[in-house]
């Protein structure tokens, strides 16, 4: 029989707590083969079962929650603290159920034998590539503490914008929303009884409010359709993205918006040079720094001119004359990058770039509301404005001919 995977906790002969896992064909023979070696298990739980427990609760964890697991191992190594006992140590005290499993799973792959590395390399989905490959490099050279160290820092400040970019973002989206359902509650109730009204006078309608009318009928006789036809594009929506072709073209749409764009060429090449200079500084070459940066930047355009960049500096070109034939790169960010070439200080370099557009993106997002705001407000009052000459214009006309 093919043994399986228990996880456990108990005590031993001194009454310390233990836990960690065991491979047994069954679930008694796990429990003696606990009991032989001296533990009292009080709990004993197969760990597919652990493992889909951790799913269901949520499966991958947050950014916040792995610049601070990257953070504790840091201090583990620095303080010479076996990882195994930290990792154990860590999972014991979080509440969460993905990660705590995601430490015992680290920790029990270094008790057999694995590398950091490896042990994350099984979990590469959950981590990112660039994750792993840069504590890979650091194993190698003996940089471990200095990388994490960079790694949490990292994912702190690429949650951080995220959270400023969300936050900005909020009340455009719930005016957009609030202004959306008031067009469908106008046009699909109210102006069919308006139109009742116009219908039993006699009265003639300018070309506006039949225009109106006439779609506010049609959104309460067909609502259904109109209902199907959105969650229809939705889903075809979704369904392009999930091809590299679509997603390049729709990158190059949101590229084309003066606002956006600035904001988006920000956060991308803030989050390529973070990543560049972490890969260059943990060892990994120039080219698999670069590629790893493009892929991971979440860019699809940035990724397209990375791959070709790393191309040009694997044929043997400049990095400096390579970016001269990348139009994503900004001037400041080329400037940069070739001065931390010729220094060779690129690391240095790539945290500059990245300080100077998280700083940009952050003010940019701060003040957006005060950007989009006078727009938003234009909006509104041009449709509201429209929706209320086609509705009294009429009702003036049969009042005039009643009078």
């Amino acid at each position: 029989m093919t043994p399986l995977t228990f996880e456990y906790r108990g005590f031993d002969r001194t009454g310390k707590a233990r836990d960690g896992s065991v491979q047994a064909p069954t679930r008694n023979d796990a429990f003696r083969a606990l009991v032989a070696q001296g533990l009292t298990p009080t709990h004993l739980t197969p760990a597919r079962r652990a493992a889909a427990s951790a799913e269901r609760s949520g499966g991958c964890f947050s950014a916040d929650k792995l610049a601070d697991f990257t953070h504790a191992i840091g201090v583990l190594i620095d303080a010479h603290v076996p990882l195994s006992e930290g990792l154990r140590s860590i999972a014991e005290q979080e509440p969460d159920a993905a990660m705590r499993f995601f430490a015992l799973e680290i920790a029990r792959r270094i008790e057999g034998g694995d590398s950091i590395a490896t042990a994350l390399d099984a979990h590469r989905a959950q981590v990112g590539p660039v994750y792993v490959e840069a504590v890979r490099a650091a194993e190698r050279n003996g940089k471990l503490p200095r990388v994490l160290a960079h790694l949490s820092d990292m994912l702190e400040r690429s949650q951080e914008t995220i959270r400023i970019i969300r936050s900005a973002l909020t009340y455009p989206a719930c005016v957009i929303g609030a202004l959306f359902a008031g067009m469908v509650v106008l046009t699909g109730l109210i102006m069919p009884r308006f139109a009742a009204i116009f219908a039993q006078r006699d009265a003639q309608l300018p070309q506006m409010t039949r225009s109106l009318m006439a779609l506010g009928q049609s959104v309460h006789d067909f609502w259904f359709i109109y209902l199907g036809a959105a969650l229809a594009l939705v889903v075809i929506f979704r369904l392009a993205l999930t091809d590299a072709a679509w997603r390049e073209r729709f990158d190059a749409l949101l590229h084309r918006v003066p606002i956006i764009k600035t904001m988006l060429i920000g956060v991308a090449l803030s989050r390529f040079c973070r990543i560049c200079g972490l890969s260059v500084s943990s060892g990994i070459p120039l080219v698999e720094s670069i590629e790893l940066a493009g892929a991971a930047a979440g860019r699809p355009l940035l990724a397209a001119a990375s791959a070709s960049l790393a191309r040009s500096v694997n044929a043997g070109e400049s990095l400096s004359d390579s970016l001269a034939k990348a139009p994503y790169f900004t001037p400041f960010a080329k400037r940069m990058l070739a001065a931390g070439e010729r220094a060779g200080d690129l690391p240095r370099m790539c945290d500059v770039i990245a300080r100077h557009y998280e700083r940009e993106c952050n003010h940019l997002a701060r003040n957006i509301r005060t950007v989009i705001e006078p727009l938003v407000i234009i909006g509104v009052a041009s449709l509201f404005l429209l929706i209320a000459l086609s509705v009294f214009l009429p009702a003036w006309e049969v009042t005039r001919a009643i009078g």
